[in-house]
C-alpha cells in the first residue's frame, strides 16, 4: 500500500512528509504479515506457534523435538479420538497419525483388534505416539498389534537390477519407501 498515492500532490514535496509515509507503511506491511501469521495459528493445517495452544487445548503433552506435520496428526487425531471407542474411530484416529489409509480387523475370539497399513510403506516416524494413543482410547480388554507394510520381491520385479541399484536404495530402504516409477 502507497500512502502517498492518497495524499494531494503537494505532500510529495517534502522530504519529511515522505520518511513519515515510508515508516508507516513498514508498519502496515508488519502489521498486516503478523495479523496474516496470527490467523494461520487457528487452522490445524497451518499452525507453527500456534500449536501448543492447540496442544494445551487437546491435553497433549508438548514436544517441540517433533516435527509440525507430526505435532499436528497427534492433535488431529485426538480431535478424531473422542467419544466411543468404535472400529472407525480407531481407524480414523490411526489414519490421522499416518498421514496414510489404514485397516482395522476385529478379532474378537482373541479379544484383540489388528491395525493393518494400507497404504504407508515402511513404520511411520511417529509410530509410538499412535501406539500410545491407541492404548488410551481402546477397551481395557482389547488387546491390539499394528502391521506393517512392506515391499516384497514380488513389488520388486517390475524393476531391473540395474534401475534398483541406480535408485541408490540400499536393501533395506527397498522394502521400506514407496518406489517411484523408474525408467
Amino acid at each position: 500500500m502507497k500512502l502517498i498515492e492518497y495524499l494531494p500532490n503537494d505532500y510529495t514535496k517534502s522530504g519529511s512528509t515522505l520518511e513519515l509515509l515510508e515508516a508507516l507503511e513498514k508498519m502496515w506491511r508488519k502489521a498486516q504479515e503478523d495479523t496474516e501469521d496470527f490467523e494461520k495459528q487457528l487452522f490445524l493445517s497451518t499452525a507453527t506457534w500456534g500449536l501448543d495452544f492447540w496442544e494445551q487445548m487437546y491435553g497433549i503433552e508438548n514436544d517441540e523435538s517433533k516435527s509440525y506435520e507430526v505435532r499436528r496428526s497427534v492433535v488431529r487425531a485426538k480431535i478424531r479420538g473422542a467419544g466411543t471407542t468404535t472400529v472407525a474411530m480407531i481407524k480414523n484416529t490411526s489414519e490421522a497419525y499416518v498421514n496414510g489409509g489404514v485397516n482395522v480387523i476385529e478379532q474378537n475370539a482373541q479379544h484383540k483388534f489388528v491395525v493393518m497399513m494400507a497404504s504407508i510403506i515402511g513404520i511411520p516416524p511417529n509410530i509410538e505416539d499412535l501406539r500410545n494413543t491407541i492404548k488410551e482410547i481402546k477397551p481395557a480388554h482389547l488387546d491390539f498389534e499394528i502391521v506393517f507394510k512392506y515391499n516384497i520381491m514380488k513389488d520388486l520385479q517390475r524393476y531391473t537390477h540395474g534401475q534398483l541399484k541406480a535408485s541408490g536404495y540400499t536393501h533395506r530402504e527397498l522394502r521400506t519407501v514407496a518406489l517411484p516409477e523408474m525408467k
